[in-house]
């Protein structure tokens, strides 16, 4: 009995033990279905909200100053759905003017994002007014339907701005708001009757990019035209290494157009990396500080009051107070003393920097303020002796004041530039009487087939007075003598129709029996680099009306419509995509002429090599064609000219025609900076009529569409102007015939 009985005991006990597993466990899976839910109720936008998460701001943040000209806009997406969504991104731009819209422009991107995921987008922007524009951010689905609408507010400030790209950029807790002292300007203040050329007063101002959360990596353009309200770029080396390749080169394509980069050294074997070998070429090794940096004077930040900026005697602020640069103790303040304090280096480098400036050389560095110097294309690069972004240089007072005099410099560097990348037109009288910033006119003449047409109209008229002295006079008096009265009225029909026929004939001949292309471009290095900025004025000229897609010429390159007879359906549209830029919505009229702009980058076949000696100034043509109708300036001498250079040739410029002498040539102001403006006919008038009319039709679009406020010809540098004969060889464009197709050329070199 007893062990029948504990045999039942175990049988109940087991029983027990299932039902509790069984009710366990159904607990479990309650839960777990219950969990499910709450996370799929997190995942879920809450009702009435909309599908996706979107944030836009400008690339360098708000604090960045543009300026007009191209920019990039960063559209961060975030979809917190379980589903992937798909739409597009438009970023619409427009100016209006009593109720007239002046400016309008719109870009427009694809997306796709996954489920709980983000997308960053770059969309990029133009303003070219004077004025600050709308911008509207729109976001639509895969249907066309809106799911978000939102305003965009972008910096438009025109002054100088260094875009530090460090995490967290210390440094411009101490340079933002510092008074630049530049002489360049474009924007020059007028008087009520009189034109005054003086340099309104600017601040700088520092910007910095936003960090991908996810991998560490700045978000920067992939497209230099997004730097073109950019005065320099500082960033640490072994950061620089790490980029992508499309911001990469993006960066140093800029830097080749005339930008500033300056890089702090982070890692020795920095120096023998990809991206210092091709600044600042083979070779860069350690070496001496240069000693002349401990002979800089260190220039304190002024102080400020309330009636604005008050600049004193180095050191001394508004109502008495000084600035200590003295002090060097670690600290993310600047320290004021009320008394007189006496620096120990005479202004220099503070105590603190001691031992820790370095040195360096080979490559074609040379020494400079601030390190070691290089030219790279139109831009410069600066191995800094000193890292400005941590202590104790961000808070030395001499470290601040070589960024701010780098960064006035570079500023004032850029009238050298024809087309700075991105920039627009400089021309700041014509664009006060409201012709914008620059004169287009002669571009679109030199690209419109229709000029060709007035020899054409000339032989239209002759043939008419004809044809009413044939069918009038003639054929009556002709008929009167025949005493055949009606006779005219069978000749004047034939007449007439030969004569419809001729004129007919004559404008299918001249306007051609279908559509073509015209290009005229500018490309601007360095002497010996093959790397060019290039701006690029397209035609386009159809025979019928067609819609039109405009593509650029490569990915590094940015359209926009310069000069239009055509039709723009609601303006025209930039899209971009993987295969870059296009432009789209724009309708072409029977015989009307379209001219694009696109400012890009291309590799010549071989540079133009400059040399200077004691003696002589040396050209050499290694671009693999012949340079026509070449114009060598060299300081203290002048323009001089050759016919031609053949590829692989050295001229001496001193052999060549000297058609304006330096002491003569033209001047005027930008701001207070003085710049030497080119003018064809002056070099045009010491030539033969036939040479002369050349180089006159040849330059004088692009000089005036380029502006007044550029100095063609530096007081310090070479420089070499030329037409490289067959152009960039292009052959179709966008299903078009090219028809003519001239590249101008201009390389400089540093004395």
């Amino acid at each position: 009995m007893s062990r029948d009985g504990v045999s039942a005991r175990h049988w109940v006990a087991l029983a027990v033990l299932c039902a509790t597993v069984a009710v366990s466990a159904r607990a479990d899976a309650t839960g777990a279905a219950a969990a499910s839910a709450s996370a799929a109720a997190s995942t879920a936008p809450p009702p009435g909200a909309p599908p996706l998460s979107v944030h836009a701001q400008p690339i360098f943040g708000v604090d960045g100053a543009v300026g007009f000209g191209w920019q990039d806009f960063v559209v961060t997406i975030d979809n917190p759905t379980p589903s992937q969504q798909k739409g597009t991104v438009e970023l619409r731009s427009h100016v209006s003017t009593y109720a007239v819209d002046r400016d309008s422009f719109a870009a427009k991107a694809p997306f796709a994002v996954a489920a709980t995921r983000s997308v960053t987008l770059r969309l990029p922007m133009r303003s070219r007014t004077d004025q600050v524009p709308q911008l509207t951010l729109r976001v639509t689905d895969d249907h066309g339907r809106e799911i978000v609408a939102m305003p965009v507010t972008p910096n438009m400030a025109v002054q100088p701005t260094l875009v530090d790209i460090d995490d967290p950029s210390r440094l411009g807790i101490v340079l933002r708001g510092w008074p630049a002292t530049v002489t360049y300007s474009v924007t020059p203040s007028y008087g009520y009757y009189t034109y005054a050329p003086t340099t309104a007063p600017m601040t700088i101002a520092v910007a910095a990019p936003t960090f991908d959360a996810t991998t560490g990596d700045p978000i920067l353009p992939t497209r230099a035209a997004a730097y073109s309200g950019v005065t320099a770029v500082l960033v640490h080396s072994d950061l620089l290494a790490r980029l992508e390749a499309e911001p990469k080169d993006a960066l140093l394509d800029w830097v080749a157009g005339g930008g500033t980069l300056a890089i702090v050294i982070a890692r020795p074997e920095d120096l023998h990396g990809p991206e210092i070998t091709k600044l600042a070429g083979t070779g860069v090794t350690t070496g001496p500080v240069n000693p002349a940096l401990s002979s800089i004077l260190a220039v304190p930040k002024p102080s400020t009051g309330a009636g604005g900026l008050f600049p004193t005697g180095a050191g001394t602020g508004y109502g008495g107070i000084r600035w200590d640069s003295s002090d060097d103790a670690p600290s993310p303040y600047q320290f004021i003393r009320s008394s007189p304090t006496i620096a120990p280096s005479a202004g220099g480098p503070g105590r603190a920097l001691d031992g820790k400036l370095v040195g360096f050389a080979g490559g074609h560095l040379e020494p400079s303020g601030y390190g070691a110097s290089a030219t790279y294309g139109r831009g410069a690069v600066h191995l800094l002796a000193f890292d400005p972004t941590e202590a104790p240089g961000v808070d030395d007072v001499w470290v601040q004041s070589r960024i701010v005099d780098m960064l006035n410099k570079s500023w004032d560097r850029r009238a050298a530039v024809v087309f700075p990348a991105g920039a627009n037109a400089r021309n700041a009288t014509y664009a006060y009487y409201g012709g914008g910033p620059g004169k287009t006119d002669d571009v679109r003449r030199a690209l419109d087939p229709n000029e060709n047409f007035r020899p054409a109209l000339g032989f239209a008229a002759i043939l008419l007075v004809l044809y009413s002295i044939l069918v009038g006079p003639v054929n009556f008096l002709r008929a009167k003598n025949r005493g055949k009265p009606l006779r005219p009225l069978l000749l004047a029909p034939a007449f007439s129709a030969t004569a419809f026929g001729a004129i007919v004939l004559m404008g299918l001949g001249v306007k051609g029996w279908r559509g073509r292309t015209r290009h005229l471009s500018l490309a601007e290095t360095g002497s010996g680099q093959s790397r060019a900025a290039i701006t690029r004025f397209r035609g386009f000229y159809t025979s019928e009306t067609r819609s039109l897609t405009i593509s650029a010429s490569d990915r590094t390159s940015v359209l926009d419509v310069l000069s239009s007879d055509s039709v723009m359906d609601d303006k025209a549209l930039v899209r971009v995509d993987r295969d870059g830029f296009s432009l789209d919505n724009i309708t072409s009229l029977p015989w009307q002429t379209l001219v694009v702009r696109e400012n890009g980058f291309v590799d010549l076949k071989g540079p133009v090599t400059i040399t200077t000696t004691a003696s002589s100034t040396d050209v050499k043509n290694g671009t693999g064609a012949t340079l026509l109708d070449v114009l060598v300036w060299v300081p203290a001498d002048g323009v001089r000219y050759f016919a031609s250079i053949k590829n692989g040739d050295t001229v001496s410029a001193t052999t060549g025609k000297l058609v304006e002498n330096a002491a003569t040539r033209r001047t005027t102001a930008a701001g207070t900076f003085t710049v030497h403006p080119f003018d064809p006919s002056t070099v045009a008038a010491m030539l033969a009529s036939k040479d002369g009319d050349r180089i006159t039709k040849t330059w004088s679009p692009m000089t005036t569409v380029a502006g007044d406020a550029v100095d063609w010809f530096p007081d310090d540098e070479d420089v070499v102007l030329a037409e490289v004969e067959g152009g960039e060889r292009v052959k179709t464009d966008n299903g078009l015939p090219v028809e003519n197709d001239r590249m101008l050329l201009r390389v400089v070199s540093k004395k």
